[in-house]
């Protein structure tokens, strides 16, 4: 993520919670209020790179890297579409986002699945059954990325003007975070400018 407008003030490299690694004071603002937020695909170590001249149903590959071990091809011998593999596991990563009981096994012994942030599924259906769509076990079956953006066009726009809860905020905690301006990660209160603007919403219009 790009936490630039985010964290105005940056974050240190050892402790991230703090601006310079000393001062328990941290200044943030909220997400939602410096929407649109940037985010990356990152880390592409073990990715490969094919020539622009070779189409997608030529490609074939025989490497079996990779963390995600519950892809389908891995089990079996010969090569396989690596595009279809990547939408697999890309996939796979937003069925384990939205925790809807498909959290697979990965090849990493220090991976916890508990880490994994559950969100409730309700209203987020679309993700599921595009999830479910990316993760077939025959690769054929799979979307192509073509397919893929044209489903995620078409989905309903409101549902991403609301904000996403996890299972385990209480009633108590999602009134801190929207009117207190609390942070569940580390209890700190966001930016004056931001208190300010989200306290304005609340106030009846000027005479």
């Amino acid at each position: 993520m790009d936490g630039s407008r985010v964290i105005p003030c940056g974050t240190h490299f050892a402790r991230p919670h703090t601006h310079d690694g000393l001062s328990k004071t941290f200044k943030w603002r909220q997400r939602w209020s410096v929407r649109p937020v940037q985010y990356y695909y990152i880390d592409f170590d073990i990715s490969r790179r094919y020539p622009p001249e070779l189409k997608d149903v030529d490609l074939k590959e025989m490497n079996r890297t990779g963390q995600d071990r519950t892809l389908p091809e891995f089990k079996m011998s010969g090569p396989y579409n690596p595009f279809k593999a990547d939408t697999y596991q890309l996939g796979n990563v937003i069925l384990k986002l939205l925790a809807v009981g498909l959290v697979l096994a990965s090849c990493r012994k220090s991976f916890d699945v508990g880490s994994i942030q559950a969100y409730h599924p309700e209203g987020l259906e679309p993700f599921i059954t595009l999830g479910k769509a990316m993760t077939n076990t025959n690769p054929n079956d799979r979307p192509s990325l073509p397919e893929i953006l044209k489903y995620l066009d078409e989905m309903d726009k409101r549902m991403f003007k609301r904000r996403i809860w996890k299972p385990q905020d209480s009633s108590v905690d999602k009134f801190k975070i929207t009117y207190c301006w609390c942070n569940p990660l580390f209890g700190s209160i966001p930016n004056t400018d931001d208190i300010i603007k989200q306290t304005e919403r609340f106030l009846p219009p000027a005479m």
